[in-house]
């Protein structure tokens, strides 16, 4: 699982088809060290098993998953 801030990360797994386990892109401007990690351990405490072979997006209030191709 790559977890990136990166919004590069869509373009390649998408347009450019490549493989990947799953992508966990983080859109938190603003946020410190500290609630970025709190935010990631909740996600993955949470949704772990739905998030391999996927794309997902977490924002401070939500997360989308979408299932790669």
């Amino acid at each position: 699982m790559l977890i990136t801030l990166d919004t590069d990360f869509g373009e390649l797994v998408y347009r450019l088809k490549e493989v990947t386990h799953g992508v966990l892109l983080l859109r938190v401007s603003g946020s410190d060290k500290e609630e970025k990690q709190r935010i990631i351990e909740d996600v993955f405490t949470r949704h772990a098993d739905e998030m391999v072979g996927c794309f997902s997006v977490v924002t401070k209030d939500s997360i989308r998953i979408r299932r790669l191709e």
